[in-house]
């Protein structure tokens, strides 16, 4: 009992500090999706559950990038919340060939505070899941994850908070909300696919599991899309329109590629003309040959976390293009999968590919995110978050920083999926010889 207590302490301690250095931070810090945000909140509030029509309409609706809408109704629904919180306030104009975007600051405090309650989320139920706080401080103050929701500010925590709750219900024998909560992670964003995949390969060992699950997943995902199916069903199709931005291309900019083989190709042909595009453009051919490996292992194993944890590193390390925010969801999991993990040397990798993810944070120029987007820089801040950056600006430093996060996500899933294999071999063998 005393233990416990001790160990809630300290959960709401780390909890509190982390809080604590988010709130200082958010307020005073913009990316360029937050601004693009306010630009979709603005379609969103005019156009109803009929968004998605204009999803690519950029130009028509005035944002401050051509990026289209691609993601799931869950964001979409949450802008449309907080448009009548705050008025999503942007400012975008050409001064002598340089384009200036600026964005409320109130904006970015309301929607980043989203952020930082999921963030805080994750960290609760990587508690309730491990029970160990070291791994809740692997996560919830891990350099990328602060600098995912309180300074670039992105949403990835979101959906990492509603899987994690699904795989904790799927845990307790609850299937059917479990595949609710499943399907609002994958309509927040699209990148847990891997993960819900690899999951509905494992759960087809057990019928009734799956079949609840899935009808929980088909009800989760009907009542999510209910508002545009009932008011304007083909909008949906008005996806395709986006389905450009999805094209396997060079990387650009190097800073903010996180595949090693997608940054050292476009390395190459910047600086060689080599034609090195189609590396990029067969990045499947890698998930394909890994895939096998990982679901003789994984059904071996039969742990839903690690099933889940090992599926999503297999996107991390094989899709053409991750960007930082991605990690934030991998982060989480490597912290869960070190408490199942069972094999001294995978903790150690999974632990110090949490760390190195984090160590991005101090050779990127964080401090530019606290002057780009805001009209009036708070300078004080600026210093701080410089004092704790190497500030590097050449691209080489990053194409060699990915390639090595992209060996090292290689070794782990190969290390993972080999030893499975060698024991599974073993397990034959003593079964053969005994029959």
């Amino acid at each position: 009992m005393k233990k416990i207590k001790s160990n809630e302490l300290f959960f709401t301690i780390i909890l509190l500090v982390g809080l604590i250095v988010r709130i200082i931070l958010a307020p005073f810090s913009s990316g360029s999706d937050i601004v693009q945000f306010a630009g979709f909140a603005k379609t969103i509030q005019r156009r109803g559950f009929c968004f998605y029509n204009y999803a690519a309409a950029f130009s028509e609706e005035m944002w401050p990038y051509n990026w289209p809408y691609l993601y799931g109704p869950v964001l979409a629904y949450i802008l449309g919340l907080l448009v009548h919180v705050v008025n999503p306030d942007y400012s975008a104009f050409w001064v002598n060939s340089h384009y200036f975007v600026y964005v409320s600051e109130m904006w970015i405090l309301v929607l980043k505070s989203v952020f930082i309650v999921f963030d805080m989320l994750v960290a609760l139920l990587i508690y309730i899941i491990t029970r160990r706080i070291l791994l809740v401080v692997l996560y919830y103050l891990n350099p990328a994850v602060i600098y995912t929701s309180s300074i670039y500010g992105m949403f990835d925590q979101i959906a990492l908070a509603l899987l994690l709750a699904g795989l904790i219900l799927l845990e307790k024998k609850r299937p059917r909300v479990a595949g609710v909560l499943i399907a609002l992670s994958l309509l927040t964003k699209q990148n847990t696919l891997f993960s819900i995949l690899g999951l509905a390969i494992l759960l087809t060992q057990h019928r009734d599991l799956f079949k609840n699950t899935l009808m929980g997943f088909i009800v989760g995902t009907l009542l999510t899309l209910s508002p545009i199916l009932v008011t304007c069903p083909t909008s949906l199709l008005k996806l395709k329109d986006t389905l450009y931005m999805l094209r396997p291309n060079y990387v650009e900019p190097l800073a903010y590629s996180f595949n090693g083989v997608s940054s050292l190709a476009t390395l190459i042909h910047r600086v060689y003309g080599i034609d090195t595009l189609w590396l990029i453009e067969y990045w499947y051919i890698f998930t394909l040959i890994l895939l096998p490996l990982l679901i003789l292992y994984t059904l071996r194993r039969q742990d839903i976390y690690l099933n889940t944890l090992l599926y999503y590193l297999l996107f991390t390390t094989t899709y053409w293009r991750v960007n930082y925010q991605y990690l934030t969801l991998l982060i989480g999991l490597l912290a869960v999968g070190v408490a199942r993990e069972v094999r001294k040397s995978l903790k150690g990798l999974y632990i110090l590919l949490a760390l190195y993810i984090g160590a991005w944070f101090f050779i990127f120029p964080v401090d530019w995110w606290f002057r780009v987007h805001i009209e009036k820089p708070n300078n004080t801040i600026i210093e701080v978050v410089k004092a704790f950056s190497i500030n590097i600006y050449v691209d080489e430093y990053y194409a060699f920083y990915s390639l090595i996060l992209t060996l090292l996500e290689y070794t782990t899933l190969l290390y993972t999926s080999l030893i499975g294999i060698k024991d599974l071999k073993i397990r034959l063998h003593e079964l053969f010889k005994y029959s």
